[in-house]
Order: structure tokens, then C-alpha cells, then sequence
């Protein structure tokens, strides 16, 4: 009896160990609807950076970042650098271009290679 409580025992507590692994190695997309110099106001988010360096920051946990071009058009030459930076990161960069849900006409979406840069190896 004592043999098969055991055994018992183990086969609960194989999923709990399963499920603590796996909860370590998810990771985090991040919709960054947000400019190059947006930061939080808060008091108690004081000296913690924009919020492009608290994705930066984030490193490992953060696995994509979908970019509002519409926030970043005006600066694309350093969103193109901060992007770089996020993939050097291990972080990948999606973008996000609002259509109006299909009505939006194409000619004012833009081409499509605003910001070129490689994925993360």
C-alpha cells in the first residue's frame, strides 16, 4: 500500500514541476502603441526610462514587439536604431498599420518598408 501511495504522490507532482518549468520560459508580446521618448508619469515608475527602454530592458522576457508606425513616423531614423537595439535583445518587431478595417486606402498605408531590419538570429 505504502508503495502505491507513492507512487501516486509522484504522478501528482510531476505536472506541478512541469507547469513551474514552462511558466519560466513564457514570454511576453508587447503592443508598443507608444513614441521613442513616451514615458509613464507615474511617481512610482520615476527613473525608469522611456517605455521603448523598459522594453529593451526586458530582454529575454519579451519575445515581440508590434510597433504603431503611426507613433513612430515622425523619428524613423532612430525607431530603425531602437529597433535594432530590441533585436539585438533577442526581441522581434512587428508591425502594426491601422487599414480602418479593410476601408483604408492602400495608397495612404504607405509601402510596407518603412523600417527594414533583419530579425533576431
Amino acid at each position: 500500500m505504502q508503495s502505491i501511495s507513492l507512487i501516486v504522490c509522484a504522478a501528482l507532482a510531476a505536472p506541478a514541476t512541469a507547469i513551474a518549468q514552462t511558466a519560466h520560459n513564457q514570454n511576453l508580446t508587447i503592443p508598443a502603441f507608444f513614441g521613442l521618448s513616451d514615458a509613464s508619469t507615474k511617481p512610482e515608475d520615476a527613473g525608469k526610462g522611456t517605455y521603448w527602454q523598459r522594453v529593451e530592458a526586458a530582454a529575454n522576457n519579451v519575445a515581440y514587439v508590434v510597433a504603431d508606425f503611426g507613433a513612430l513616423k515622425g523619428d524613423m531614423p532612430n525607431a530603425r536604431l531602437q529597433f535594432q537595439r530590441v533585436h539585438a535583445k533577442g526581441q522581434l518587431v512587428l508591425g502594426y498599420v491601422n487599414t480602418e478595417f479593410g476601408d483604408r486606402d492602400c495608397g495612404t498605408i504607405g509601402t510596407g518598408n518603412v523600417v527594414a531590419s533583419s530579425p533576431p538570429r
